[in-house]
C-alpha cells in the first residue's frame, strides 16, 4: 500500500491551490487542523471504518465541525475526501498543506536545541544571525532545552546549541 504522505499529497496540493487562489490560506489551514483533530478522535475513527456510515454522513460530520468557515469549497473538499475514503488522511493533508503555506509565505521552521533556555533577545539575535531579520522571510522558532547538552559540549567552552531548519521551496 502507498505511503500515507504519498496519498495525502495531491489532496494537500489541491486544497493549497484553492486556498491560494482565493487568498484564504489561514482559514484553510485552521479548518484542516480542526478536521485533522476530528478524525483523530477514537469515536470518529470507528465511524470511518463502519460500512453502515455513508461517505455523505461522514462528510457532513467533518464539514459541520471543521469546514463550515470555508463554505461550499470546504464542504466539497471534505465530501471528495469522504467519497474517496480519504478522511483518515486529514492529519497528513493538514501537515502537507501547512508546509506548502509556509513555503509560499516564506516561513521556515527552526528548531533550536540549547543547554539553557533562550530569552526573546537571544532569539532575535539568532534570527538576525540566520538572516531572517533582514529578509522578507521569517522563522518560526521551536526551542528545546536539554541541560545534558551542556555537559557533552563543555570542552568547547562556549554556549552549546544546535539549530535545524525545515524550509520547503517551490
Amino acid at each position: 500500500m502507498a505511503d500515507r504522505i504519498t496519498i495525502a499529497r495531491p489532496y494537500a496540493r489541491a486544497a493549497f491551490e484553492e486556498a491560494r487562489a482565493h487568498e484564504r490560506l489561514a482559514p484553510w489551514s485552521e479548518a484542516l487542523q480542526v478536521a485533522a483533530e476530528v478524525v483523530r478522535d477514537p469515536r470518529v475513527q470507528t465511524l470511518l471504518g463502519n460500512p453502515r456510515v455513508t461517505p455523505e454522513q461522514l462528510a457532513q460530520l467533518v464539514s459541520g465541525i471543521a469546514a463550515a468557515p470555508l463554505g461550499d469549497h470546504g464542504a466539497n473538499f471534505v465530501r471528495t475526501l469522504a467519497v474517496n475514503r480519504r478522511l483518515a488522511y486529514l492529519p497528513e493533508i493538514s501537515a502537507l498543506f501547512n508546509t506548502l503555506k509556509d513555503a509560499a509565505e516564506g516561513v521556515a521552521d527552526v528548531t533550536v536545541t540549547s543547554a539553557a533556555a533562550l530569552d526573546a533577545s537571544q532569539q532575535r539575535k539568532l534570527a538576525a544571525a540566520l538572516g531572517y531579520s533582514r529578509s522578507s522571510h521569517s522563522a518560526c522558532f521551536s526551542i528545546r532545552t536539554m541541560p545534558s547538552f551542556a555537559d557533552s559540549r563543555k570542552a568547547a567552552r562556549r554556549t552549546a546549541f544546535t539549530c535545524s531548519f525545515n524550509s520547503s521551496g517551490k
